[in-house]
């Protein structure tokens, strides 16, 4: 989630939610922990095989959650000087690593098993680093951050230095990015302020075509994902709308999901049930999941958070699709999505 502040503006309300006629269940949240002070990143993965959550905030710690028991990690791993604005997690040989973005420009590598820092911060950013990714590139695991210097990085996670020159455009301060796959190509996929979404060939760090051009706003959300065999991604825009892409055309899948009444801050993709979902927060302080294939809202919305939440993450605990959330107010939740029945 990019670092961005919340101030009174002037921005068209979403319109009301589409109807869903699916039943509307009960979603158990529980509170994971508090960070001690605004949360604005969020991953879920694996430490030995432990599901954990990893998260970051403006105390300049990241955090790791045991998502099972619910009770932190270990001590707060230190290093950022400011605030921790992104987070992804991912393997580099054989290792559970995280890699974080934060308002010191620098990025950095985390051994997660041992919550030591692997190597020296990358540097090369000069403003806020408020996004990053992980992935494979020509078969090595690379990191791909955005930040508000207007420039897209791609690192090599093994030697930890800058493939090839930052990826530029003209659409100004990047505030997404997300990774996926395309035919068999390793892309990345970002949004920005300019209010376009933009696909990159991860091997080449070029552009793929031109930018997908269908939002009103700053695009300050996206994830990548499937569905029925198709590449798509899913973007979140300040005037509150959820769009769905289909990559290969480049093309919106649809009108905008609409029901979330401010800024769309945070999305995530996956699977609940067989069924492929999407999970949005929003500035509104409400969690909401989306049927990506009808592209309806699934039920009501979720409720807990008393600020905005600012990152969501999906993934699974003992074998149930859970979101993870990270808000304004300081606190991280786990949201039960097995109520969602395909």
């Amino acid at each position: 989630m990019a670092i961005v502040a919340l101030g009174a503006a002037s921005w068209p309300p979403a319109k009301s939610p589409s109807a869903d006629n699916s039943p509307k269940p009960t979603v158990t949240t529980v509170p994971l922990g508090h960070h001690g002070d605004a949360v604005y990143a969020v991953a879920v993965g694996q430490v030995n095989g432990r599901s954990v959550a990893v998260t970051g905030g403006a105390d300049n710690t990241v955090r790791v959650w045991d998502l099972a028991t619910r009770k932190p990690f270990g001590q707060p791993m230190t290093g950022h000087t400011s605030t921790v604005g992104a987070v992804a997690v991912g393997q580099v040989n054989g290792r559970s690593v995280a890699v974080t973005g934060g308002a010191d420009n620098t990025v950095r590598v985390w051994d997660l098993a041992t919550r030591k820092p692997l190597g020296q911060p990358m540097t090369g950013h000069t403003d806020v680093v408020g996004e990053v990714a992980v992935g494979q590139a020509n078969g090595r695991p690379v990191a791909v951050t955005g930040s508000q210097d207007g420039t897209v990085r791609v690192w090599d996670l093994i030697t930890r230095k800058p493939l090839g020159q930052p990826m530029t455009s003209d659409a100004g301060n990047v505030f997404a990015v997300a990774v996926g796959q395309m035919n068999g190509r390793p892309i990345a996929v970002t949004g920005s302020v300019g209010e376009s979404v933009r696909v990159w060939d991860l091997a080449t760090r070029k552009p793929l075509g031109q930018s997908m051009t269908a939002h009103t706003s700053p695009v300050f959300a996206v994830a990548a994902g499937q569905m029925n065999g198709r590449p798509i991604a899913v973007t979140g825009s300040w005037n509150g709308t959820v769009r769905v892409w289909d990559l290969a055309t480049r093309k919106p899948l649809g009108q905008p999901m609409t029901g979330h009444t401010r800024p769309v801050f945070a999305v995530a993709v996956g699977q609940v049930n067989g069924r492929a979902v999407a999970v949005t927060g929003s500035w509104d302080h409400a969690v909401r999941v989306w049927d990506l294939t009808t592209r309806k809202p699934l039920g009501q919305p979720m409720t807990g958070h008393t600020n905005t939440v600012e990152v969501v993450a999906v993934g699974q605990v003992n074998g149930r699709s859970v979101a993870v959330t990270g808000s304004l107010d300081g606190t991280v939740r786990v949201w039960d999505l097995s109520a969602y029945t395909g």
